[in-house]
């Protein structure tokens, strides 16, 4: 009896051993993912860059358990863009009250000031909130919106709000921001923005196939008397599978695409 009493105490002693071990490995792992998290955060040049490294962090920890799988500890911290489109400039921030004029990539150059509004410029300025919100949200290569905390939902994050004001009157752009997409390159880089967008990912749908298959082929028509959002958006419902895609959709249409959106 006393044999298999020590027997006992030393397995149990092993096992409370090696779950202290486990414990420690555990939280050095967070403490340098952390520590990686916090300096990338504080050393980001942007707000894009916070936006980044934020959703890095919580796809790559997943250490709470719910009933619906492991969980993040950690948040999502991204802000939304409010564009505005003038008949002369384009104006970008993180408050409707505080925007500033910014540069547009214009006939091979960026231009602080143009003559007139015309389609390539607004379908410019469409194209990198597109580039940008698929950016920082990791290119849809990573599972963002975590099933633990939204669920099997199809769930949104608006990127950017993209409104005109001040223009002589009303313009609908004929040639549609796919057709722009598909010609035009990303400044400083050899791919075009279609193909940016549509790379390869964790979706199972590639995001031409989802594009195509919500609005006119795919393609938009931008309406100057239209208020757009640019998403980033987890399609889950029509696969069963997490899907993520940038698209962009008249405001008032989220509610079609969108079962949550996260803010």
């Amino acid at each position: 009896m006393v044999r298999f009493k020590r027997l006992f105490n030393r397995k149990d002693a092993q096992f409370s051993h090696m779950t202290d071990i486990v414990l420690v490995v555990v939280v050095a792992i967070v403490l340098i993912v952390a520590t990686i998290w916090v300096y990338n955060y504080f050393g980001a040049k942007s707000q894009t860059e916070i936006c980044k490294s934020s959703v890095a962090m919580q796809a790559t920890t997943k250490l709470g358990l719910t009933p619906q799988g492991l969980k993040s500890p950690f948040y999502i911290e991204c802000e939304k863009r409010y564009v505005q489109i003038t008949n002369n400039e384009v104006k970008v921030g993180y408050s409707p009250e505080k925007i500033d004029a910014v540069p547009v990539y214009y006939q091979g150059k960026n231009i602080q000031k143009f003559d007139n509004l015309n389609e390539d410029i607004t379908d410019q300025v469409f194209a990198e909130e597109l580039r940008s919100c698929f950016y920082q949200f990791g290119e849809a290569k990573v599972d963002v919106f975590d099933n633990s905390i939204w669920g099997d939902n199809n769930v949104c994050f608006v990127c950017s709000e993209i409104e005109f004001k001040n223009l002589p009157g009303r313009y609908l752009f004929s040639n549609g921001l796919i057709e722009y997409l598909n010609r035009t390159r990303i400044p400083n880089e050899k791919m075009t923005y279609f193909d940016y967008l549509n790379q390869p990912s964790v979706s199972k749908k590639s995001w031409w196939e989802f594009a195509s298959s919500i609005n006119n082929g795919g393609n938009i028509h931008i309406d100057t008397n239209e208020r757009y959002a640019v998403l980033f958006t987890k399609q889950y419902k029509m696969l069963k599978t997490n899907n993520y895609y940038s698209y962009v959709v008249p405001a008032e249409d989220i509610n079609l695409y969108c079962d949550q959106e996260a803010t």
